[in-house]
């Protein structure tokens, strides 16, 4: 009992608090997955309900939009309702994580790298998102279970479950598949037959998956994510792809970035000395090398295929990091356990204290962060966010409009709408707005990618454009 409390104690004072700030983010992803689970939820089925064509959806992580759809069919688009089912999701994370550590240390000792895991800042960041990193880290959590449960037990139950299981984190973003992969070199490794025999079915149904999904989309939308991580710069296609020369420079960078982050991401030190979080990557690495051999062939596999997924990938963010962090944390206390076991009782309590008020520090400064500095928008996004609230009442009802965001401008006004183009020639950019009867452009002023290929034409073709509203920098036209 008394764990649960200090648990929910926790839980309350990091996490809870974020239901109450703003509800309406300005990250893509969110929008188009309320999109999606709406049209699902509407009868529409898989597709993008804000396009003036409807089109099928082709993202692969296809699972994410079901989760949501039935939330959205209960209390309609509530933002408040969704952020809830994400904080329940990030409840049952933390849930399966006591588990699983439970699985390397006795209950004390899980419950506290639980408390690590519920304070690490980019679990905070994340656990009210509407975005796939909560429910894509239950699926992975759960997998891990599972394994450890097979491995223990070896009941046909487990082996189906876990094959469930990573089946689902796979479609709720594909980078799980790093992990089915770790299945399967681990069942090599082991000469288990019966769970190689399952990684093998489950990886012809994900192939499967994929091609069924790709194989109903648009041509030129067709397996869009291997372009893009191709490309030179994504959002400049017209660069080209990348030459080897380039996948090297990319892969140096994206290493030095994943390689200082690590560290920081597990111990947060008041001071972001990139000493410091090579020293905690070593006692990290130290700690892999220290599991069990019966499983240390399945979570170093994982983690080496799952990094170097992103070590190829356009560019960087540490929230790729976090279906890593479970395992990182408890990674460093297998590490850390031959140096705490050296001091005495009394200083093994302090620098255990120590560590988990330096993550509490760094988990209070997130939440005030993300109470305040960051739920300020900026004036160009507010202004964006405004002028969709006016489109709703301002616009009428057959209007497609251009913008940098069509999913976000949807939930706000239900207006149809298209993304911007990325490409510089007028003339295709023309034919883009013909073929999707484009009649509106709004133009922001936040949005590189609007300044850079949509400006432009605006000034070229400005004696076709009126003005039909603006709200400080940000101007929505009316194409005539």
């Amino acid at each position: 009992m008394g764990n649960f409390l200090i648990i929910a104690f926790a839980f309350s004072l990091f996490i809870l608090p974020q239901l109450f700030i703003s509800s309406l983010g300005k990250l893509y992803d969110a929008p188009r997955y309320i999109c999606l689970g709406y049209s699902i939820a509407t009868g529409n089925g898989y597709r993008f309900i804000f396009h003036p064509h409807n089109k099928l959806c082709f993202y692969n992580n296809f699972l994410f939009p079901y989760i949501l759809a039935p939330v959205i069919k209960l209390k309609e688009i509530d933002f408040f309702s969704l952020k809830l089912a994400m904080i329940i999701l990030s409840i049952i994370a933390i849930i399966l994580f006591i588990k699983w550590a439970e699985r390397f240390y006795e209950k004390e000792k899980a419950v506290y790298l639980s408390l690590l895991f519920l304070s690490s800042a980019l679990f905070i960041e994340f656990s009210d998102k509407v975005m796939t990193e909560i429910p894509s880290l239950v699926f992975l959590l759960l997998s891990f279970l599972l394994f450890q449960a097979w491995i223990k037990s070896r009941k046909n139950i487990h082996i189906l479950a876990l094959a469930l299981s990573i089946y689902c984190l796979i479609f709720t973003r594909i980078p799980g598949i790093a992990f089915l992969l770790g299945v399967i070199i681990y069942a090599m490794a082991k000469k288990d037959k019966k769970l190689l025999g399952m990684g093998i079915i489950v990886f012809i149904t994900v192939l499967i998956t994929i091609g069924i999904i790709q194989g109903r989309v648009d041509p030129e939308d067709k397996f869009y994510h291997i372009k893009y991580l191709l490309y030179k710069n994504p959002f400049n296609p017209e660069a080209g792809y990348v030459s080897p020369e380039d996948m090297i420079v990319r892969i140096i960078k994206n290493f030095k970035f994943y390689i200082i982050n690590m560290g920081r991401i597990c111990i947060q030190f008041p001071h972001k000395s990139v000493l410091l979080s090579l020293l905690t990557l070593l006692v990290i690495l130290n700690g892999i090398f220290k599991l069990h051999p019966s499983t240390r062939a399945f979570y170093l596999s994982s983690f080496i295929i799952y990094f170097f997924y992103f070590l190829i990938w356009p560019w960087q963010d540490t929230r790729f990091l976090l279906p890593l962090l479970p395992l990182l944390i408890v990674m460093l206390f297998r590490g850390l356990n031959p140096l705490l076991n050296k001091l005495s009782p009394e200083w093994k309590k302090v620098t255990l204290t120590g560590i988990l008020l330096l993550s509490f520090y760094g988990g209070y400064d997130k939440l005030t962060r993300k109470l305040t500095i960051e739920n300020i928008y900026s004036p160009g996004v507010r202004e964006f966010i405004e002028m969709g609230e006016w489109i709703g009442k301002g616009v009428k009802d057959n209007a497609v409009i251009l913008s940098s965001n069509p999913s976000l401008i949807y939930l706000l006004s239900f207006k149809k709408g298209v993304f911007l183009i990325y490409t510089t020639d007028s003339k295709k950019i023309s034919g883009y707005l013909k073929n999707n009867q484009v009649n509106y452009i709004l133009a922001d002023c936040y949005n590189f990618e609007m300044k850079r290929y949509i400006y432009p034409w605006i000034y070229e073709n400005r004696e076709r454009l009126k003005i039909e509203k603006i709200n400080g920098a940000t101007v929505l036209f009316r194409i005539d």
